[in-house]
């Protein structure tokens, strides 16, 4: 279901019409639970298995970087009115998103040629640079220390 997750965060980072982010969001959650429904039906099967597997891969991979696309965008759309948050998640989604959102799509068209491995070595990234970006921007600019006598 995470995929269905990330569809969701692309939708409302893109402020999508509520018309529309319920229709997208309900097809993506639609997808997410029959992939795991028969995820769980076929892991028996190592042919189907494998085929299927590569499908969730995949569709994890253009997920994530629909959130990417979507949050660049709005970067780009307001580049003067763009606080810290707003340019700390852009970092965070280049590299923590960006690139595990490349190599699931690589590894799931590939058939598994890919190793997911580099995966976990940016996704922490993206949470991370949300978090940084909050604090300084409802901490460190809201609130600065005092300057030094």
């Amino acid at each position: 279901m995470f995929p269905a997750t990330l569809v969701y965060l692309a939708l409302v980072v893109a402020r999508v019409d509520q018309r529309w982010l319920a229709s997208f969001g309900a097809i993506a959650s639609w997808l997410s639970l029959a992939l795991a429904i028969t995820y769980q039906l076929v892991l028996g099967t190592p042919g189907p298995y494998t085929l299927l597997h590569n499908a969730c891969q995949a569709y994890m991979g253009v997920a994530g970087l629909a959130v990417g696309a979507a949050i660049i965008v709005a970067r780009a759309g307001g580049p003067d009115q763009a606080g810290p948050l707003l340019r700390a998640t852009v970092a965070g989604a280049l590299l923590g998103i960006g690139v595990p959102g490349i190599v699931m799509v690589l590894s799931g068209m590939s058939g598994g040629g890919v190793p997911v491995n580099l995966v976990t070595a940016s996704a922490f990234l993206f949470p991370l640079s949300i978090a940084f970006g909050l604090l300084r921007e409802r901490y460190i600019l809201i609130h600065p220390a005092p300057l030094p006598a």
